[in-house]
């Protein structure tokens, strides 16, 4: 084995685990209550106990500590830890106890006990815990005793090595000599930009002295560690945001200076994703440490030979490599408009380009279930036969949004406008320091998308799109309160909370009959919006609503309450789906308006509420199942039709 890679705790305790013993056939009962025969499943005896896992933790061992931690929670004390045995499938653990041991002396089962098993108590429910899930890995050709093949490079000490340095000075000049082949889709953008700042990397000699000095010592550790990385890997200069872009000066220019980072990412050699440091002062070139419990393990190969593989628990290997750059608003930006991109992380060092998205790293590739913009299949279908083959749709966006002069069949409106919903989704859960921030950090992309699609852009939403464009919803759990200035009711910008996005089948009932916006600042289209007003014509319905957060409950959050008067003077219970955009204070009923956008077998709206004698903010969203749609429905409100059409003014 490499001697760079880390290999992984051993000791005297832990070299007793054995995963290769024979297959035993097991039965597990889960509700002796049922009358359902126990599930059997084919698993190998580690030879470790609970009392074992415990004795080497206290020992210090890395197994032991991990392992007793984890199914020693909740474990009853008239139970013996002898009698946990551990088992393994092969890429689980399993902690079991043998069915005679848990019943009292009265209980009489109507079946034999023998090999019948019952989970640890931390297992907490039916499913199998995902804390005893396990991948084993090693730097050599092997293969598992049933054909699996799991040869994958173990966790590399340094982040920057200079194996690892070489090899991505190899990758950038494969990629730079191919830009008129294969990796067009990664070529700089034309003419060719500077930024209004950038930092040059040099030595200075004995007598030399800049003109202008940065002292080094001055300087956080995360970006000395990032102004290390570009020398190393023969970049001479470097920018970066916190110290090229003034954070302190009045006026536009901050504003102006983020409407350029679109051509700052395109035309850099590469973006450095510092995904180690969670701060400027941390850094992330220091050497790396193994994930809680990683450990090296013997395995039998297809050939009967053992070899020496490392074993690392699922949980703490995807925790301890996920940080605040998958839930950083300002970084999904960075990701995509990039066309390089360095990602040192936690775990593995990873280099992705337009072209090759997937495969670059110095260790094993995590599967990243957050935050990644590029986790999902999304490949250009018409890209088969061209340079653009197998082609992300949101690189090929950012290529053709940048390279407005390429002569090639764009994406579809279509798709450009789902990567849209998806982008926006995606970037609302993420998190900003300052939430006045959330128009900003996505108005890189905004432009990109503007130059390959065309038409006006507001708020965070597309005038092409509406009236669906409106038809967005909050999806997370808590509500947040309403920010005073962050935007127009009708934008998701002006809210603080995830939002989806609602580009489904129906037939569009309301029309939007003009939209006017005043910029923050004029030189700026994508940035912020000090106002913005939208004239809406459609079918309305008035309800009475009313906001008692003491009567909040899971069908119910935040106590909202809806009827309706009907003709005969009595009131009904609406019976719709209402998402509040926010957090509301407690209210007496009052009147607000069901403003239907789309109709199909769902109606779907805005709910607004009257702000002033002209002027109307929006609520939140509603959908209901009408009876005109669904003739056995609860809702009892009139149908669409019957509504009647009004105009309203929403700011």
């Amino acid at each position: 084995m490499d001697d760079s890679l880390l290999r992984g705790h051993t000791c005297l305790h832990c070299q007793k685990l054995n995963l290769c013993d024979e297959l035993e056939k097991v039965f597990i009962c889960r509700d002796l209550k049922s009358r359902h025969y126990p599930d059997h499943h084919h698993m190998r005896f580690t030879g470790l106990r609970l009392d074992d896992l415990q004795e080497g933790a206290r020992s210090g061992c890395s197994l032991g500590k991990y392992l007793s931690s984890q199914l020693g929670e909740g474990y009853p004390e008239q139970w013996s830890p002898h009698d946990l045995k551990l088992y393994t499938d092969d890429w689980r653990f399993w902690g079991l106890i043998p069915l005679e041991k848990t019943l009292s002396s009265d209980q009489k089962l109507g079946f034999p006990m023998k090999d019948h098993y019952v989970h640890a108590p931390s297992y907490k429910g039916y499913g199998h815990p995902e804390f005893l899930s396990y991948n084993l890995t090693t730097d050599q050709e092997f293969k598992w005793s049933e054909g699996l093949s799991f040869t994958r490079k173990p966790i590399s000490t340094d982040p920057l090595s200079d194996i690892t340095a070489a090899t991505i000075r190899d990758w950038k000049a494969r990629c730079d000599t191919r830009q008129c082949q294969s990796h067009t889709i990664c070529s700089r953008p034309i003419p060719r930009f500077l930024p209004s700042r950038l930092i040059e990397i040099v030595r200075i000699s004995k007598g030399q002295k800049p003109c202008d000095r940065i002292p080094w010592e001055d300087i956080p550790r995360t970006i000395q560690d990032a102004i290390l990385t570009s020398h190393k890997l023969g970049i001479g200069f470097i920018w970066v945001d916190s110290l090229c872009i003034i954070q302190d000066r009045k006026g536009s220019h901050k504003e102006i200076e983020i409407g350029q980072m679109t051509q700052v990412y395109t035309h850099a050699a590469f973006t450095i994703a510092a995904k180690r440091a969670p701060d400027a002062h941390t850094g992330f070139l220091h050497p790396r440490s193994l994930p809680s419990g990683t450990t090296v393990v013997e395995v039998r190969d297809e050939a009967g030979e053992t070899r020496q593989c490392i074993l690392t628990f699922q949980v703490p290997e995807r925790d301890e490599d996920q940080n605040f750059l998958d839930t950083r608003g300002w970084t999904l930006q960075e990701y995509i408009l990039s066309r390089r991109l360095l990602i040192i992380g936690s775990l593995t060092t990873v280099w992705s380009c337009r072209k090759e998205r997937e495969g670059n790293c110095d260790g094993w590739s995590l599967d990243r279930k957050r935050g990644d913009p590029f986790r999902f299949e999304a490949t250009w279908i018409w890209s088969d036969k061209t340079v653009f083959k197998n082609t992300h749709r949101l690189d090929a966006i950012a290529f053709f949004g940048t390279h407005p002069e390429y002569d090639h069949p764009r994406p579809d409106d279509r798709s450009i406008r789902l990567e849209w919903k998806y982008l926006v989704e995606l970037y609302t859960r993420r998190n900003l320091t300052r939430p006045t921030d959330r128009i900003l950090a996505i108005s890189g992309l905004a432009q990109i998308f503007s130059r390959i699609r065309g038409g006006k852009y507001a708020a965070g939403l597309w005038v092409n799109d509406l009236p669906q464009a409106l038809l967005w919803e909050t999806s997370s759990g808590a509500s947040c309160p309403r920010p005073s200035n962050q935007g127009p009711s009708w934008s998701w910008t002006a809210i603080n909370r995830a939002v989806t996005c609602d580009f489904g089948n129906g037939r569009n009932v309301s029309s939007v009959d003009s939209i006017e916006y005043e910029l923050d600042q004029p030189g700026a289209p994508f940035g912020s919006v000090k106002c913005g007003t939208l004239r809406v014509t459609g079918p309305a319905l008035d309800l009475e609503w009313k906001c008692s957060r003491s009567t909040s409950h899971r069908k119910n959050p935040g106590g909202h309450h809806l009827k309706y008067l009907t003709a005969d003077g009595g009131y009904i219970n609406a019976n719709i789906k209402f998402c509040p955009d926010a957090e509301e204070s407690d209210s007496d009923w009052a009147t607000v308006t069901l403003l239907a956008i789309k109709t199909h077998e769902l109606t779907a709206g805005l709910v607004l509420r009257k702000k002033n004698d002209t002027d109307c903010s929006r609520l939140g969203f509603f959908n209901a199942r009408l009876r005109e749609n669904n003739p056995n429905s609860y809702c009892q409100l009139p149908m669409v039709k019957e509504w009647g059409s009004r105009t309203f003014t929403i700011v």
